[in-house]
């Protein structure tokens, strides 16, 4: 693949302060910018072009994806299927197993595991029948999230007992979740 030279069209997939200095910058250097975001988003003033609609949006998409010459990509939220349809119109340099990860808690859990890195007590939890006993086995406080990531700001539902309150099992019944113990910050004396 040929290199990406200044005047060439770097699409940005994602909508926030990060991707403001991201296009700042890139015009800095030569290259044209154009933007894809959602409406709940901000707009990126430095982008020469602008296509605001839903990350699950396929045709949307594919569509700012034949515009440009390559993509990078600053949100969690497309979903993985798509960015391989993506990487068929234009160059696509950044990882799907990283997209992948990003988007499935459980996926996430397991890379930390494999990796060796420390995480507090979890589980998935997929019916409301199964979590008195994950409750029980994990402990409180803790909270509960949906499985997968739905959009950038995600409500934690936190739990304090087993008594559970209405919107515990509501989103329950919206699909699995992970629940994790909350683990509190220890600070260390000098």
């Amino acid at each position: 693949m040929s290199q990406l030279l200044p005047g060439a069209i770097i699409g940005i997939i994602g909508g926030d302060e990060q991707v403001a200095s991201i296009a700042r910058e890139a015009r800095k250097m030569g290259y044209v910018v154009y933007c894809y975001h959602q409406s709940n988003e901000a707009a990126i003033s430095m982008a020469e072009y602008e296509i605001v609609s839903s990350y699950k949006d396929r045709e949307a998409l594919l569509d700012f994806a034949e515009k440009v010459d390559t993509v990078l990509l600053l949100t969690n939220l497309v979903p993985v299927d798509v960015l391989y349809e993506i990487s068929s119109k234009t160059r696509y340099y950044q990882s799907f197993e990283l997209a992948e990860i990003s988007q499935n808690r459980t996926v996430e859990k397991l890379f930390l595991d494999t990796h060796a890195i420390n995480l507090a007590p979890y589980s998935l939890v997929t019916t409301v029948g199964e979590l008195p006993s994950i409750v029980q086995s994990i402990g409180v406080p803790a909270y509960l999230e949906s499985n997968l990531v739905k959009n950038r700001v995600e409500e934690k539902l936190e739990l304090y007992d087993e008594d559970f309150e209405e919107r515990v099992l509501e989103k329950l019944e919206e699909g699995p979740c992970m629940l994790t113990a909350f683990v509190p910050a220890q600070r260390h004396s000098q």
